[in-house]
């Protein structure tokens, strides 16, 4: 089950990272049209993909220290 929580977790990072990328490309494509509209759904979706990114970062991170401190205490 925890394989499938890790690669989950994965595919929603690379999900958020996408959605980063979009919100810039929309940014972009927004102020090269200077539609304030556009800009800012694109600035929100960058930020939301960037929390998102973040949120399974840490996530992960907190997954592998625990995995690390269960290998040391296995050595001591």
């Amino acid at each position: 089950m925890s394989h499938l929580s890790d690669h989950a977790d994965a595919a929603i990072a690379a999900l958020g990272h996408k959605a980063s990328q979009a919100g810039t490309a929309t940014t972009f494509v927004g102020w090269a049209l200077s539609s304030q509209g556009t800009a800012i759904i694109g600035i929100l979706i960058g930020i939301t993909g960037l929390l998102v990114q973040w949120h399974y970062r840490r996530k992960q991170d907190r997954r592998e220290q625990e995995e690390h401190d269960k290998r040391m205490a296995l050595l001591e």
